[in-house]
């Protein structure tokens, strides 16, 4: 018996697997040549199934009827000119709202300003405690010390009583993990 790694030249048959290897490749190309032809046969038959070409061939054809637009480009110049006229010419819209030219309209917010709301918007306050509680209040529970001036500090609030007292009461509970924000 012959150890492991010390075959000799005679176990192994190189010529067979060469032999085996040349059939596969030549039954690969003899098969890419015959189906190569087969496609070429084939072209040649729908050309002459077709028959010549019409003479129309390049034309590209309408599609069926109704057609709905018979010149896009008149009919969009058409389009741009309503969006024109509506955009410098005074009327009345469907609903009723009235239509001032652009220009005009340029010029009397130029003249008159943006419109400027006069009731204030009532967000809920927010109040971070000394302990890192965040509590959410009702509108209106943070009294004004001051009133707001331009360029005063971001907090010009100070809370009530009675909101002062109960943030106080927070900051001496314990602290239980997980619980950061209070509403």
């Amino acid at each position: 018996m012959i150890e492991r790694g010390h075959e000799s030249e005679a176990d192994t048959h190189t010529r067979g697997v060469l032999i085996g290897a040349s059939a596969v490749l030549a039954t690969v190309v003899v098969g890419m040549l015959a189906l190569g032809w087969l496609m070429q046969e084939f072209r040649h038959l729908e050309v002459e199934r077709a028959g010549p070409m019409s003479p129309f061939a390049d034309v590209e054809p309408l599609p069926p009827a109704p057609r709905l637009q018979a010149d896009p480009a008149v009919d969009l110049a058409a389009m741009h000119a309503r969006e024109d006229r509506l955009l410098t010419t005074y009327g009345v819209a469907e609903d009723g709202a009235v239509r001032i030219p652009v220009e005009r309209a340029m010029v009397l917010l130029a003249e008159r300003g943006l419109p400027v709301r006069t009731a204030p918007v009532i967000l809920p306050d927010t109040v971070r405690t000394e302990s890192g509680f965040t509590v959410v209040l009702p509108p209106g529970a943070l009294a004004p010390t001051a009133p707001p001036v331009l360029g005063a500090s971001a907090e010009p609030y100070a809370p009530s009583p009675r909101i002062r007292r109960l943030l106080d009461t927070l900051d001496s509970l314990p602290r239980s993990s997980g619980a950061e924000t209070l509403r």
